[in-house]
């Protein structure tokens, strides 16, 4: 059984090599294969790339997207089994047996796995906590494409990555593959660290708002996302609290009481799990997160104009 790992890349010098060093000192003796699917990098990538000779195949892809640039990987790859792994994304030692544990108790056709990334420890994430904390949120909604295992009929079954999506590819694929009934089987003894991370204030509200741009392709799919709905209502509150203090200063009070609100109930719905000083203190955080997400559809047609 060939292991194929998929790993897309734009100017990504800073931790590729990381990333593909963690898989080959893990995949070692085994039968695997490296794809890097280089989507037009500018930096010294492609010299660390080259770096790596025969033991990587390095694909040059033209697609818009980063859903099409890991379809385009996986066209070229052989391996009965894809692993998707971000550039900025390191293996634990130890995966591959792990990994095996998990095939050999898998009692299904169709499934997908893989496990949401973690903080490395020595880097300074910004909130620090925020990623780790919600996994046993995420781990029933979506598999993270930074680290996301599946069988290639399974991935073949609902036609790969949905193209046309700059951002969100692997919630949408994730609910395609339930829809299809396929089983989300997410495995915390799969461990990988996620370097790229945001680090400040400004990285963190930047990675929002270009992850939420996903979710402004169509009125259907702003339904169909809670945080796309409670994104727009957060900056509806603030258009009110504006409002307010012109026309009548209850209105103001009323609007502020529905950003504390969303924030809230946002923090517990993803952090119910912790204790409740983290809750509050993720929702401030959340404060930030709704601005990422609410400047996405401005975003959105600023990309649409642009083009």
């Amino acid at each position: 059984m060939t292991i194929s790992f998929i790993i897309p890349c734009k100017n990504e010098d800073r931790y590729i090599a990381k990333s593909i060093e963690s898989i080959l000192n893990e995949m070692e003796g085994r039968e695997y294969e490296i794809i890097v699917c280089d989507n037009g990098s500018t930096d010294s990538t492609l010299e660390i790339l080259a770096s790596f000779g025969d033991s990587i195949k390095v694909v040059n892809s033209d697609m818009n997207t980063v859903a099409g640039v890991r379809n385009h990987g996986v066209r070229v790859s052989k391996g009965s089994i894809l692993v998707f792994v971000d550039a900025d994304t390191s293996i634990e030692l130890g995966w591959h047996k792990k990994l095996m544990l998990l095939l050999n108790n898998i009692a299904i056709d169709d499934w997908f796995s893989g496990s949401h990334v973690l903080e490395p420890i020595e880097s300074n994430c910004f909130p620090r906590g925020w990623y780790d904390d919600a996994i046993s949120y995420m781990d029933s909604t979506h598999m993270n494409t930074a680290h996301m295992i599946v069988p290639r009929k399974t991935f073949n079954l609902i036609g790969g990555f949905n193209i046309d999506l700059v951002s969100g590819e692997d919630y949408d694929i994730s609910k395609r593959l339930k829809d299809r009934g396929c089983e989300l089987i997410s495995d915390g003894r799969l461990r990988a660290y996620h370097y790229g991370f945001p680090t400040s204030i400004w990285e963190f509200v930047s990675r929002e708002s270009w992850h939420g741009i996903g979710d402004y392709t169509s009125l259907s799919a702003i339904l169909d996302s809670k945080v796309a709905i409670l994104s727009l209502v957060f900056l509806f509150s603030h258009f009110l609290l504006l409002l307010g203090l012109f026309l009548d200063f209850r209105l103001t009070v009323a609007a502020f009481a529905l950003i504390i609100g969303v924030c809230l109930i946002s923090s517990f719905a993803k952090y119910r799990k912790q204790k409740i000083v983290k809750i509050i203190k993720y929702a401030m955080y959340f404060y930030l997160y709704f601005i990422g997400r609410s400047a996405s559809p401005f975003l959105k047609v600023y990309r649409l104009g642009s083009r």
